[in-house]
């Protein structure tokens, strides 16, 4: 047997040498030495040990090649891990995923590493956590400013009308009724004027409405349309100004929603930040102050509206002051005469 190796082993020697080639009976390339290069041993060789030794031994020199895969494979695999998995961007295709280490090891130039946190920090955590906040709050006021202008619109056309007790409005008074339902306010409408409901409504939207606009408004706006509430629901054209008044803070709620969504789109997340240095918070604000929902000639409007009361409007004009409230708060005494309604909770003074 050891003849017979030695036979082809000389077989595959001269055969190299008429090829002029550097690859033998197992298949193997030069190395340049074991410890030169490790990871490119080819198995063959391995193999090929374990037949020659078998051979040397005096025993079946082909038994020993099914171990011998195995035991090839395991080192290949010792020597060639596979990487681990990394975020990177495809220079070519622009795609992102996850790309096996070894892949960009073996071309660096084809991929740009995207840099991820495995573990955030309390604070990272908090920060994201207020940017999360805002994008659910909006989303949430623009599907509410959807709705609620459709309420609006049904207002203004209730502001025209003297009452809905004729039997011509009674296709409206279903309308009516169902949107009453929605708000859950119990109104008879038999013997509710058109400005019955409108106060009704529109004290809902104004006051309760206000709270659903987080992020979408500022604080000190949401105060000043609590505040001018009282006022302008007491007049036909005061509940005008606040109708229009609503549909602004609507519109500009769904237009704060688009720029939201079209942020995440073109710069990734809303920390991110603009040309101008800005992440989406900061951009908000300006843009907030930028855009007031009360303008000045507006504001003058409503002063001249002040202290003006519709007779069609005394559903509006709250609670009169007598002996009986006096009597359980003295503080309301010089107040005596006069009406208040409760909002946001406060007692509001009504002038006449």
């Amino acid at each position: 047997m050891n003849e017979r190796i030695k036979r082809l082993l000389m077989m595959d020697y001269a055969n190299n040498q008429n090829n002029n080639t550097t690859t033998g009976l197992l298949d193997n390339k030069n190395q340049g030495g074991l410890f030169g290069n490790l990871g490119n041993i080819n198995p063959n060789i391995l193999i090929g040990s374990q037949i020659i030794g078998a051979g040397l031994k005096g025993s079946d020199p082909f038994s020993p090649i099914m171990p011998s895969v195995l035991q090839a494979a395991k080192i290949k695999q010792a020597l060639n891990p596979k990487g681990k998995l990394i975020k990177a961007k495809n220079r070519t295709t622009g795609k992102k995923g996850f790309v096996d280490s070894n892949v960009i090891r073996a071309n660096p130039d084809n991929f740009d590493i995207i840099e991820t946190k495995m573990f955030e920090d309390t604070e990272s955590k908090k920060i994201g956590e207020v940017y999360g906040n805002n994008f659910k709050d909006i989303n949430a006021a623009a599907n509410t400013a959807v709705s609620q202008n459709d309420t609006l619109n049904l207002l203004s056309e209730l502001m025209k009308l003297p009452d809905l007790k004729t039997g011509e409005f009674g296709n409206l008074r279903n309308t009516v009724e169902k949107t009453l339902n929605e708000f859950g306010i119990d109104l008879d409408l038999q013997n509710a004027s058109a400005a019955d409901v409108v106060n009704s409504i529109q004290g809902k939207l104004v006051l309760d409405g206000l709270a659903n606009f987080k992020g979408a408004i500022s604080d000190k706006e949401r105060e000043f349309l609590q505040n001018i509430y009282p006022g302008l629901s007491l007049t036909k054209r005061g509940n005008e100004v606040l109708i229009t008044l609503n549909k602004k803070l609507n519109d500009r709620t769904i237009a704060l929603n688009t720029s939201m969504n079209n942020w995440r789109e073109s710069y990734g997340k809303l920390s991110s930040r603009n040309e101008n240095g800005q992440d989406f918070l900061q951009w908000k604000s300006e843009w907030i102050k930028n855009n007031p929902i009360v303008t000045e000639e507006d504001r003058t409007l409503i002063s001249s509206l002040e202290g003006q009361v519709d007779d069609n409007f005394s559903f509006a004009q709250g609670t009169l002051i007598d002996d009986k409230i006096i009597e359980q708060f003295p503080s309301m005494e010089k107040y005596r005469g006069k009406r208040y309604i409760i909002v946001g909770g406060k007692v509001k003074i009504i002038s006449n």
